[in-house]
């Protein structure tokens, strides 16, 4: 575990490798024009009927939509947020820097993460409970070390890869205010899923691989959560 602290990309990218093994289970059926150098699907019958809202299958590689429903439509996500807290946190900020828990970290809803007031992390140390348990505490605290400019940082990263249906108003995802669209969270993935591969390379595959297999138990719990969003 003391790996996932040393390098959260890892955890990022762990959890991006484990949306697209999802992708490849749940696209078995799959028709799409043939794509050079990647699996060709086949989709019989009608695209399937999901109890959701909103729903897309697309190729993190090619960036290749296969099947979706209604990709271009406005829409809360929730903890999905926290995928691009981290990804700005990771780029942006000092993951050395320390600070401690206060009380108005754990007021937020939820009680993930089982923060405690007083209690010193590292900004490193809470990247883990942040996406593995969507500990609304630890964005709250990100938020708060932050003076807020976290949130300005998220939306700038919109803007610069044009998700013109997205928006962030807090680092948790529990405002309804955050929103955006199958498309964008498309567009959004795909970059951090590219900026993971350089991390990968970085760190090595060896380190990467061992790190994807201590969290993929516990990564399913946050997959299940994503996927039952839109």
């Amino acid at each position: 575990m003391h790996l996932i602290y040393t390098h959260p990309w890892l955890l990022l990218s762990s959890l991006i490798l484990l949306v697209t093994f999802a992708y490849n289970v749940a696209a078995s059926s799959p028709v799409l024009e043939p794509v050079p150098g990647y699996p060709q699907y086949q989709a019989i019958g009608a695209a399937p009927s999901l109890p959701v809202t909103a729903f897309g299958i697309y190729d993190f590689e090619s960036g290749k939509m296969l099947v979706s429903n209604n990709a271009e439509e406005t829409l809360p996500i929730a903890s999905i947020t926290k995928l691009a807290t981290a990804s700005v946190l990771i780029s942006k900020y000092d993951l050395a820097a320390t600070a401690s828990v206060v009380e108005s970290d754990v007021l937020a809803d939820g009680r993930s993460g089982n923060l405690r007031v007083g209690e010193d992390y590292t900004y490193r140390d809470l990247i883990f409970p942040l996406l593995l348990e969507s500990s609304n505490d630890a964005a709250e605290f990100y938020s708060r070390v932050t003076d807020d400019s976290l949130v300005l940082e998220m939306n700038n990263l919109a803007e610069k890869l044009n998700l013109t249906k997205t928006n962030f108003a807090d680092s948790s995802g529990l405002l309804d205010f955050n929103t955006s669209s199958v498309r964008d969270l498309q567009n959004l993935m795909r970059y951090i899923y590219q900026e993971t591969m350089l991390v990968l390379i970085k760190f090595g595959q060896t380190t990467a691989q061992f790190c994807t297999r201590i969290i993929v138990a516990e990564s399913m719990v946050t997959l299940r959560r994503l996927t039952g969003l839109l």
